[in-house]
């Protein structure tokens, strides 16, 4: 969970957010940061002790803003249901987001002195995603109610799918994201059907 911060901290969070979200640490400026806060650069260390702390104080942020929108996307997936919405989301909130880029930046470019952190913080996106999958599944699907090891194993692959995507955006800005979308949607579906009809 986020720390309180006070309205300028908090202020200096966003900045670095939107500037994290376009440069890897190594190459990220505490300088533009603070210019883009309105302050000096002396006086972000009022607020944060270190490039450090304020990436991890930033990166909580915008974790907090992508776990509200999976959940949003699994209250709101009747019409496309599985998790699609997510996975349709993610073309046009990488475009948009900063938090999500910054999310997945620090996921996948991390700085090494901050790994154990970041990835705890990704997992436990990851877990909600499968979480949320898994419950759909269960809602679309009743009769997996006797197969935990099915819902298990579809959920795991749903997982497989979102690493698929995040990668293809995140090392390739979405070139033929949608043609990979559509065929995994299509694996997807077809082994899901083919699974109910052998229970």
């Amino acid at each position: 969970m986020s720390a309180v911060l006070s309205p300028a901290a908090e202020r200096i969070c966003q900045a670095a957010i939107l500037h994290f979200a376009e440069h890897h640490y190594g190459s990220a400026s505490l300088n533009e940061i603070a210019t883009a806060a309105g302050i000096r650069k002396a006086s972000l260390y009022a607020h944060f002790k270190s490039k450090d702390e304020l990436y991890l104080a930033a990166f909580n942020r915008a974790l907090a803003v992508e776990l509200e929108h999976v959940q949003q996307c699994f209250e709101h997936s009747n019409a496309t249901p599985l998790g699609l919405q997510y996975c349709r989301s993610l073309q046009e909130r990488y475009a948009h987001a900063p938090t999500l880029r910054f999310v997945l930046l620090a996921a996948y470019l991390q700085p090494a002195s901050l790994k154990v952190t970041l990835d705890e913080g990704y997992e436990d996106y990851l877990q909600l995603l499968q979480d949320r999958f898994s419950d759909a599944l269960l809602h679309a699907q009743p009769a997996l109610t006797a197969h935990p090891a099915a819902i298990t194993q579809f959920s795991v692959a749903y997982l497989g799918i979102v690493d698929s995507l995040h990668v293809k955006l995140i090392y390739t800005d979405g070139n033929d994201f949608q043609a990979r979308l559509t065929a995994l949607e299509m694996l997807l579906s077809a082994s899901l059907q083919h699974t109910l009809h052998t229970l």
